[in-house]
Protein backbone atom coordinates (compact mmCIF):
# COMPACT_ATOMS: atom_id res chain seq x y z
CA UNK A 1 0.00 0.00 0.00
CA UNK A 2 1.53 3.33 -1.07
CA UNK A 3 1.59 6.59 0.85
CA UNK A 4 -1.41 7.85 -1.15
CA UNK A 5 -3.53 4.98 0.06
CA UNK A 6 -2.29 5.35 3.64
CA UNK A 7 -3.14 9.05 3.67
CA UNK A 8 -6.44 8.92 1.88
CA UNK A 9 -7.61 5.31 2.08
CA UNK A 10 -8.24 5.24 -1.67
CA UNK A 11 -6.89 3.29 -4.56
CA UNK A 12 -8.19 5.22 -7.56
CA UNK A 13 -6.12 4.75 -10.67
CA UNK A 14 -6.39 5.07 -14.40
CA UNK A 15 -4.35 3.47 -17.11
CA UNK A 16 -2.40 5.76 -19.46
CA UNK A 17 -0.34 3.77 -21.92
CA UNK A 18 2.25 1.79 -19.99
CA UNK A 19 1.94 3.98 -16.88
CA UNK A 20 -0.46 3.63 -14.05
CA UNK A 21 -1.35 7.09 -12.76
CA UNK A 22 -3.44 7.79 -9.70
CA UNK A 23 -6.30 10.25 -10.04
CA UNK A 24 -5.97 12.73 -7.22
CA UNK A 25 -8.85 14.19 -5.29
CA UNK A 26 -9.06 17.99 -5.41
CA UNK A 27 -7.94 18.25 -1.80
CA UNK A 28 -4.57 16.59 -2.45
CA UNK A 29 -1.31 17.88 -3.92
CA UNK A 30 1.25 15.50 -5.44
CA UNK A 31 4.84 16.66 -5.02
CA UNK A 32 8.10 15.11 -6.19
CA UNK A 33 10.42 14.11 -3.38
CA UNK A 34 13.06 16.39 -4.88
CA UNK A 35 10.62 19.29 -4.57
CA UNK A 36 12.27 22.64 -3.86
CA UNK A 37 12.14 22.48 -0.09
CA UNK A 38 13.45 26.04 0.28
CA UNK A 39 9.83 27.10 0.01
CA UNK A 40 9.13 25.38 3.31
CA UNK A 41 12.39 26.15 5.08
CA UNK A 42 10.86 29.03 7.03
CA UNK A 43 9.24 26.71 9.52
CA UNK A 44 5.70 26.69 10.69
CA UNK A 45 3.52 23.69 11.47
CA UNK A 46 2.37 23.06 7.92
CA UNK A 47 5.86 23.35 6.43
CA UNK A 48 7.17 20.95 9.05
CA UNK A 49 4.47 18.41 8.16
CA UNK A 50 5.36 18.63 4.47
CA UNK A 51 9.07 18.22 5.16
CA UNK A 52 8.38 15.16 7.29
CA UNK A 53 6.21 13.68 4.52
CA UNK A 54 8.97 14.39 2.01
CA UNK A 55 11.66 12.77 4.16
CA UNK A 56 9.43 9.77 4.78
CA UNK A 57 8.87 9.33 1.03
CA UNK A 58 12.59 9.76 0.30
CA UNK A 59 13.48 7.13 2.90
CA UNK A 60 11.07 4.72 1.23
CA UNK A 61 12.59 5.41 -2.19
CA UNK A 62 9.40 6.97 -3.53
CA UNK A 63 9.57 9.62 -6.24
CA UNK A 64 6.45 11.46 -5.12
CA UNK A 65 4.52 12.18 -1.98
CA UNK A 66 1.01 13.41 -1.36
CA UNK A 67 0.02 16.35 0.79
CA UNK A 68 -3.46 17.37 1.87
CA UNK A 69 -4.35 20.63 0.07
CA UNK A 70 -5.05 22.51 3.32
CA UNK A 71 -1.56 21.70 4.64
CA UNK A 72 0.08 22.68 1.35
CA UNK A 73 -1.88 25.95 1.14
CA UNK A 74 -1.08 26.67 4.79
CA UNK A 75 2.63 26.16 4.16
CA UNK A 76 2.52 28.50 1.16
CA UNK A 77 0.77 31.15 3.28
CA UNK A 78 3.32 30.69 6.11
CA UNK A 79 6.16 31.09 3.64
CA UNK A 80 4.66 34.26 2.15
CA UNK A 81 4.13 35.76 5.62
CA UNK A 82 7.70 34.98 6.59
CA UNK A 83 9.12 36.45 3.38
CA UNK A 84 7.09 39.64 3.89
CA UNK A 85 8.30 39.90 7.48
CA UNK A 86 11.88 39.35 6.31
CA UNK A 87 11.45 42.09 3.68
CA UNK A 88 10.11 44.52 6.29
CA UNK A 89 13.00 43.71 8.65
CA UNK A 90 15.52 44.38 5.90
CA UNK A 91 13.90 47.71 5.03
CA UNK A 92 13.72 48.64 8.72
CA UNK A 93 17.46 48.03 9.10
CA UNK A 94 18.19 50.05 5.94
CA UNK A 95 16.14 53.00 7.19
CA UNK A 96 17.77 52.84 10.62
CA UNK A 97 21.17 53.01 8.93
CA UNK A 98 20.06 55.96 6.79
CA UNK A 99 18.76 57.72 9.88
CA UNK A 100 21.97 57.11 11.84
CA UNK A 101 24.12 58.38 8.98
CA UNK A 102 21.95 61.46 8.53
CA UNK A 103 22.14 62.26 12.25
CA UNK A 104 25.91 61.82 12.24
CA UNK A 105 26.15 64.28 9.32
CA UNK A 106 23.83 66.77 11.04
CA UNK A 107 20.98 66.25 8.55
CA UNK A 108 18.29 66.01 11.22
CA UNK A 109 15.34 66.46 8.83
CA UNK A 110 16.61 63.55 6.73
CA UNK A 111 17.06 61.44 9.85
CA UNK A 112 13.53 62.22 10.99
CA UNK A 113 12.19 61.31 7.54
CA UNK A 114 14.01 57.96 7.62
CA UNK A 115 12.77 57.15 11.12
CA UNK A 116 9.18 58.19 10.30
CA UNK A 117 9.30 56.01 7.17
CA UNK A 118 10.59 53.22 9.37
CA UNK A 119 7.67 53.52 11.78
CA UNK A 120 5.24 53.48 8.84
CA UNK A 121 6.57 50.03 7.83
CA UNK A 122 5.18 48.67 11.08
CA UNK A 123 8.00 46.28 11.89
CA UNK A 124 8.15 45.83 15.65
CA UNK A 125 11.52 47.46 16.43
CA UNK A 126 12.24 50.29 18.87
CA UNK A 127 15.22 52.15 17.41
CA UNK A 128 13.26 54.56 15.18
CA UNK A 129 10.84 55.37 18.01
CA UNK A 130 13.67 56.00 20.44
CA UNK A 131 15.52 58.29 18.04
CA UNK A 132 12.37 60.23 17.11
CA UNK A 133 11.62 60.78 20.80
CA UNK A 134 15.12 62.19 21.29
CA UNK A 135 15.03 64.33 18.14
CA UNK A 136 11.52 65.69 18.60
CA UNK A 137 12.34 66.41 22.25
CA UNK A 138 15.45 68.40 21.27
CA UNK A 139 13.52 70.30 18.61
CA UNK A 140 10.63 70.94 21.00
CA UNK A 141 8.18 69.46 18.48
CA UNK A 142 5.81 68.44 21.23
CA UNK A 143 2.90 67.33 19.06
CA UNK A 144 5.17 64.97 17.14
CA UNK A 145 6.86 63.87 20.36
CA UNK A 146 3.51 63.04 21.96
CA UNK A 147 2.33 61.18 18.85
CA UNK A 148 5.47 59.01 18.73
CA UNK A 149 5.39 58.25 22.45
CA UNK A 150 1.71 57.27 22.31
CA UNK A 151 2.33 55.07 19.27
CA UNK A 152 5.30 53.40 20.98
CA UNK A 153 3.15 52.72 24.05
CA UNK A 154 0.43 51.29 21.81
CA UNK A 155 2.85 48.88 20.15
CA UNK A 156 5.30 47.99 22.93
CA UNK A 157 3.31 48.71 26.07
CA UNK A 158 3.67 51.24 28.84
CA UNK A 159 6.89 51.96 30.63
CA UNK A 160 7.62 54.32 33.48
CA UNK A 161 10.05 56.27 31.27
CA UNK A 162 7.50 56.84 28.51
CA UNK A 163 4.73 57.78 30.92
CA UNK A 164 7.06 60.24 32.69
CA UNK A 165 8.07 61.72 29.33
CA UNK A 166 4.41 62.19 28.40
CA UNK A 167 3.81 64.02 31.67
CA UNK A 168 6.59 66.52 30.85
CA UNK A 169 5.15 67.51 27.48
CA UNK A 170 3.46 70.89 27.64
Amino acid sequence: MGIFNKLFGKNESKQTGNDQEQALPADVVKLPTDYNQELFSYGGDNAEKILMMSFDALNKGEKFFFVPRNIYDGAIAESKRHKELEKRLKRTAELNNIGRAAEKEGRIDDAIKAYEDNIAIGYKATHAYDRLIVLYGRLKRNDDLKRVILRKIEIFGESDDLLARLQKIK
